[in-house]
């Protein structure tokens, strides 16, 4: 191994003939290949011959001066390495031959394709001139386009401003439909609490009916006991038991008819009440229906505004 040169800091054996400015570090073409192939963008530089001698001590010098014979063989040992430094510095240098060829010949087929495009261009930007100047009138195809176009914006203006008043004509029948779906929620959330109401005042009279029905039975067994006792105490002080049956018979028809006029009102309310709710139904069937016929007029008006705007602009 020679001690003339630097050698390469990561093999330790080929001399130092590469400095990397980004890694900041000399090495010889075989690490810089191993080390640079993926990082390819950095920029490597070939070391001057004068930077890759060690510097010697005096006392080396000195015993180099007397000995001859190691002088002799560090020359030799010399020539080999610039030899060596020789042959990576080629292959460096066929290595970057071969690098700009690659680059120039793509950088021409570029050039070239543009400009072929640049011809192309030009070549149907003078026909477009040539076609332009033959054609004569080109103050009065001019006009002409600009007439055109006036029309055509003029056109344009007034198919937004109709746009515009159908849509505040939606708007506003838009509008009207809230107002009476939120007056129609309104007035189906006042009947759902009346006949919420309504239920409640039925369960109660039920509940009241039922108890009334308890208290007869309760009276109706009080009677047949005093009647039981009287039919066994009576006759011994010679008195008939007979009225009893028909006071007793005379009651439950009356609780029978005050049971009956009670269930008849319930009839006749809850008649009443779907009365109502019939009508309110196809109150609303009617304001379904008048929507629905709105909807359907301003389509067919929409249709027909379009139909003639069709016919005018043919």
């Amino acid at each position: 191994m020679s001690n003339i040169l630097i050698l390469c800091p990561k093999c330790q054996t080929n001399p130092a003939t590469l400095q990397c400015v980004d890694c900041q570090e000399q090495m010889c073409y075989s690490c810089d290949q191993k080390v640079h192939l993926q990082l390819k963008q950095h920029q490597t530089n070939i070391i001057p011959y004068s930077q890759m001698k060690q510097i010697k001590s005096t006392s080396s010098i000195i015993s180099g001066i007397k000995d001859h014979s190691n002088l002799s063989q560090e020359l030799l040992q010399e020539l080999n390495e610039l030899d060596v430094i020789i042959q990576t510095k080629k292959s460096f240098l066929i290595k970057q031959e071969e690098k700009w060829n690659t680059q120039i010949t793509s950088l021409e087929n570029q050039y070239e394709q543009k400009l072929q495009q640049f011809e192309k261009e030009i070549e149907s930007n003078e026909n477009q001139f040539k076609n332009y100047y033959s054609s004569g009138n080109t103050t009065s195809m001019i006009a002409d386009i600009k007439k055109q176009m006036e029309a055509q914006k003029q056109l344009a203006w007034k198919e937004l401003n109709d746009k515009k008043a159908k849509l505040q004509e939606k708007e506003i029948l838009l509008k009207d439909m809230i107002s009476v779906e939120s007056y129609c929620s309104k007035e189906i959330a006042q009947k759902e609490k009346l006949i919420n109401d309504y239920k409640d005042f039925l369960q109660k009279q039920q509940a009241e009916k039922d108890l009334i029905k308890e208290e007869n039975q309760k009276i109706m067994n009080q009677l047949e006991s005093i009647k039981n006792l009287c039919k066994k105490n009576l006759p011994e002080f010679g008195i008939n038991v007979d009225f009893l049956d028909k006071l007793m018979k005379v009651n439950k028809i009356k609780n029978n008819e005050q049971v009956e006029e009670q269930d008849e009102e319930y009839e006749e309310e809850e008649e009443v009440e779907k009365e109502e709710e019939v009508e309110e139904e196809e109150q609303e069937e009617e304001q379904e229906k008048e929507q629905e016929q709105n909807e359907n007029e301003n389509e067919k008006q929409q249709k027909k505004d379009e139909e003639n705007q069709n016919v005018e602009q043919k």
